[in-house]
C-alpha cells in the first residue's frame, strides 16, 4: 500500500514563537502569529534562531528565498533570492552565532540538486550558491550544533517513498 501527502498549492508564511524559560510552566504560551511580509510559499519553509535574528527560508515554484527579522518576527527585512531555477522545495535554514546556512532542493529539468548558501554575518550578506549533491535527490533535514552542520538527503528516492 502506498500513500502520498501533498501540501496546499499556496501557503501563507506564518511564524509563532514559544519562549522557554527556566521557571516551571504549567501551560505553554505562544507569542502572536505574524506573516513574513505577506508572502506565500508553494514549498516547505524553515526557521532558525541565531544570536540576534530569526531566519526564514522558503520557496516558490521559481525562486529560493530568505528573510530575517531582528525583532522576534514582528517585522521582516526584504527577501533575498538565492536562485531562479524551478524549485521543488525542501528548504532548510540553520543558524549558530553569526553563521547562517540555507539549503534547498531544485531541479534544472534533468537533475535535482541540493544547493546551499552561507552567511557569516547573520544573513546580511551571502556567499556564492554551492551544490552539495546532484542526482535524484531529496533534501530531508539540516541541523547545526557546536559549529558542525549536518545535512540529511536521499539519493534515488522520492519524497514519499
Amino acid at each position: 500500500m502506498s500513500t502520498r501527502a501533498y501540501a496546499p498549492a499556496s501557503i501563507v508564511i506564518c511564524v509563532a514563537l514559544l519562549f522557554l524559560t527556566s521557571r516551571a510552566v504549567d501551560a505553554l504560551e505562544w507569542d502572536q502569529t505574524t506573516t513574513i511580509n505577506g508572502r506565500t510559499a508553494s514549498n516547505l519553509t524553515s526557521l532558525a534562531l541565531s544570536d540576534n535574528a530569526l531566519h526564514a527560508s522558503w520557496g516558490s515554484s521559481t525562486q529560493a528565498m530568505y528573510s530575517r527579522s531582528l525583532d522576534g518576527g514582528l517585522t521582516w527585512q526584504d527577501e533575498y533570492v538565492f536562485s531562479m531555477i524551478s524549485h521543488l522545495g525542501y528548504h532548510h535554514v540553520v543558524a549558530e552565532g553569526t553563521h547562517v546556512v540555507a539549503f534547498w532542493r531544485d531541479d534544472d529539468g534533468a537533475t535535482s540538486h541540493v544547493r546551499y548558501a552561507v552567511s557569516g554575518d547573520e544573513g546580511v550578506t551571502w556567499g556564492a550558491v554551492g551544490t552539495l549533491a546532484s542526482g535524484d535527490v531529496t533534501l530531508w533535514s539540516a541541523s547545526v550544533d557546536n559549529g558542525v552542520v549536518a545535512v540529511l538527503w536521499g539519493d534515488g528516492v522520492g519524497p514519499y517513498d
